[in-house]
C-alpha cells in the first residue's frame, strides 16, 4: 500500500467531546491528491472501547481515493468492510460505537 497519509483523531465514545463537521473532513478528502491512507487516531478517555472505523466509512473512504485505513484503535463491520475492499489495519474489533465524534484532521 503506498499513498499520502492523511491523518485523523476520533473520539468513538466520548459525548463531551469538542467536534470538527464531518463535511469539512470527507472536504478535505476529496481534495488532497490520492492515492491516500487514511491514519485514524483513537484519543477517546479509554480508547478502544468503541470503533474508530466501519463498513460505511469504508465505503465513503474508497470513493474519496483512499486506498487503506490504519486505525490506532478497534473497528467493527469487518465482513461488509471486505467487501467494500479496503484494507485495514487496527489495534482490535468491537460489536459497535457510541457518540462519535470527530476530533482534528489533517
Amino acid at each position: 500500500m503506498v499513498g499520502y497519509a492523511f491523518t485523523s483523531e476520533w473520539t468513538p465514545l466520548e459525548p463531551t467531546a469538542q467536534s470538527v463537521p464531518w463535511e469539512s473532513y470527507y472536504l478535505s478528502l476529496g481534495e488532497t491528491p490520492s492515492p491516500l491512507i487514511a491514519v485514524m487516531k483513537d484519543v477517546d478517555s479509554r480508547p478502544g472501547r468503541g470503533a474508530t472505523f466501519g463498513d460505511n466509512m469504508a465505503a465513503i473512504h474508497k470513493m474519496a481515493g483512499v486506498v487503506g485505513v490504519v486505525v490506532d484503535g478497534t473497528v467493527r463491520d469487518i465482513e461488509g468492510i471486505e467487501r467494500v475492499g479496503m484494507p485495514v489495519w487496527a489495534t482490535g474489533q468491537v460489536p459497535g460505537h457510541g457518540v462519535y465524534n470527530l476530533v482534528r484532521f489533517n
